[in-house]
């Protein structure tokens, strides 16, 4: 799909459907994989194993951020604040058709790695402005969509730019991928 299209959907799935705070409390934009069209299976990127992630989604506030939100203003206020913040923001994106693969040293267990393709989701600064401007002033998490993990299925938080920074390894071709 191009990139018009990809923008378009999620600007009707954002005015149809909520974003879900899961389970571990973090702000997620659910992306259909019908829209990213990767082929499946695994793939071997400098001799490691990636598995396709089993879903896709783009973090809008991870929970460290929606934790200090609930600290701030107490988990109904909070919600509140990300629900009315998220109606306000423009959700269209575009695809930026670049990949990189990254790494995370873990204290125990293997180190975890992942394979993401950054967006540019303007509508991310904005929504967390107005949570800055209910206290809250957090760094605007990098915009992106995990396809593969590597020894970490649920993939690797980014925080931040700086985090970004730290991760990286190095961006991977499309044909590498398979794409």
């Amino acid at each position: 799909m191009g990139d018009a299209q990809d923008s378009a959907f999620l600007a009707r799935a954002a005015g149809a459907a909520r974003p879900g705070l899961g389970a571990r409390r973090s702000l997620v934009l659910p992306v259909p994989r019908a829209q990213w069209s990767l082929p499946r299976g695994t793939r071997i990127i400098d001799g490691l194993a990636f598995e396709p992630k089993s879903e896709l989604h783009i973090t809008l506030a991870g929970r460290d951020t929606v934790a200090a939100l609930d600290a701030v203003l107490g988990p109904r206020r909070a919600e509140d604040l990300l629900r009315e913040a998220f109606a306000r923001c423009d959700w269209r994106w575009r695809r930026a058709h670049r990949y990189l693969r990254l790494h995370q040293a873990r204290p125990t267990g293997p180190d975890a790695g992942a394979i993401i393709e950054p967006l540019e989701l303007p509508g991310l600064a904005a929504f967390h402005r107005a949570l800055a401007a209910a206290g809250l002033d957090r760094p605007v998490p990098p915009a992106h969509v995990t396809l593969w993990t590597h020894a970490r299925p649920q993939g690797i938080g980014i925080a931040d730019a700086p985090a970004l920074s730290r991760l990286y390894v190095r961006e991977v071709a499309a044909d590498e991928l398979g794409l």
